[in-house]
């Protein structure tokens, strides 16, 4: 484990000095908390008016090799590389070298319906291209190995587009695919060189670049193994296929500097980030997602490989920069990410409570629970059964997982997000970011 804390002495602080220190102390008592459960491989960074206020390694002691003990680690940032493609892209709008209302057949031709497709729909995913990472609609797995440009735009042209361009949204890794390919035309230059010269080298981001496939300072991916319960690698992305689309490495704490950077003018004008970021009622704006906490707006972009899981968020009335990238999951991110902005912004939060391994208990009440669950207006049967003397639930067209004991009646799933009550009346409360409370269907 490996925690900074920094405290910022003076008028611009957002957060009184005690305040901030007290939130800080809970933060770290929740991920010691997720971390000696193992719930998660992670690192976190705050920053507040450019500055570090918390920075902290979440479950690097427990990889293999000793991997943790160094501190020039870099992770995959997955989908935030879209971010960084974007802002090349406003960049050369800024240098009048491209025009955000030119269309795709100017630099791929070949792909269907490119005339209508304006690089602006590209970036808000309206223009109806697919995703370039699942191959003929069902092979999901196949950039897991070198694959070269060709067959890379082959496939993009064999998707051709879902819908007219403009008329719908849909998240697609193919136009970015397509930007981050205009950007080298546009340069003359492979996309990692033009990170380096337009992004980290102006900010001084040293553990940020793009197009790495493997090395000693890029962490691996990592799933748990449960009978173990030791973390062990997986395979992840050939990660120059994917380059401006999910390739690049950074750290929390760079990406903090970069997303504030951004949103200060120091990449591009601040009429340029108003076009990146989503327009009021959508999600997607063209460059940035808009990440909602309560009444709180932040922006930014998240990402997720086959193994490792980011977001970098920014609120710019307060100046506050939050980033974790997690290249080992057991509880979901957005649950992590729910308890940090929880705590910093004085939201009621209960730590999550986890199953006592070493506790027996009576298993001889599953068969009371079994059977098939659901309420008025609830989209699904959720049905509960015991295989192989563990309980296991499934929605309607969804796959079976097993649940996790917490206590005599309650039960959980990290993973999924999921909580479940068994009631001695019969019923199920379900919790999954909402509460539901279902009853148990009779014969």
């Amino acid at each position: 484990m490996k925690r900074t804390v920094y405290v910022i002495l003076g008028c611009s602080c957002v957060l009184g000095v005690y305040a901030q220190k007290e939130r800080i102390q809970r933060i770290d008592s929740y991920l010691d908390l997720l971390e000696n459960n193992k719930q998660g491989i992670a690192a976190v960074a705050i920053s507040q008016d450019g500055e570090v206020v918390y920075e902290r390694q979440m479950g690097y002691t427990q990889m293999p090799d000793g991997i943790g003990g160094r501190n020039d680690l870099k992770g995959r940032i997955g989908s935030i590389t879209k971010m960084v493609t974007a802002t090349l892209i406003w960049q050369l709008v800024e240098d009048g070298k491209i025009d955000p209302a030119e269309t795709l057949d100017r630099y791929f031709p070949e792909v269907p319906e490119s005339g209508k497709i304006t690089l602006s729909q590209m970036l808000n995913h309206t223009s109806g291209l697919g995703d370039i990472v699942v191959k003929n609609d069902t092979v999901i797995d196949w950039l897991l190995e070198p694959v070269s440009k060709e067959e890379l735009l082959s496939e993009i042209v064999r998707q051709g587009v879902f819908f007219e361009p403009g008329d719908s949204v849909k998240y697609s890794n193919s136009a970015y695919y397509l930007l981050g390919q205009i950007v080298e035309k546009k340069y003359g230059r492979p996309y990692e060189e033009v990170v380096k010269e337009k992004i980290t080298t102006p900010l001084g981001l040293k553990n940020t670049l793009s197009n790495v496939a493997s090395g000693s300072t890029v962490l691996p991916s990592y799933k748990l193994n449960y009978n173990t319960q030791t973390w062990e690698e997986t395979k992840d992305f050939y990660f120059p296929n994917v380059v401006g689309v999910g390739d690049m490495l950074s750290t929390p704490t760079e990406l903090n500097v970069f997303i504030k950077a951004l949103f200060n003018g120091e990449l591009v004008s601040s009429s340029s980030v108003q076009q990146m970021l989503p327009e009021e009622g959508k999600m997607f704006g063209k460059g940035m997602t808009l990440v909602p906490f309560y009444e709180k707006m932040l922006y930014g972009h998240g990402g997720s490989t086959f193994g490792s899981y980011s977001l970098v968020a920014f609120q710019p009335e307060e100046q506050t920069a939050f980033s974790i990238i997690m290249n080992g999951q057991e509880m979901l991110m957005n649950s992590v990410l729910i308890g940090l902005l929880s705590i910093w912004y004085d939201r009621p939060f209960e730590f999550p409570v986890f199953a006592d391994r070493d506790r027996m208990f009576d298993k001889s009440l599953y068969s009371s629970f079994e059977g098939v669950y659901g309420a008025e207006g609830f989209p699904i049967k959720i049905n509960v059964f015991v295989k192989n003397e563990e309980l296991y639930m499934q929605g309607t067209g969804q796959p079976s997982f097993s649940l996790e004991q917490v206590d005599d009646r309650i039960f959980d799933k990290k993973a999924y997000g999921v909580k479940v009550e068994f009631t001695e009346d019969g019923k199920m409360i379900l919790t999954q970011g909402p509460r539901f409370v279902l009853e148990k269907e009779t014969n």
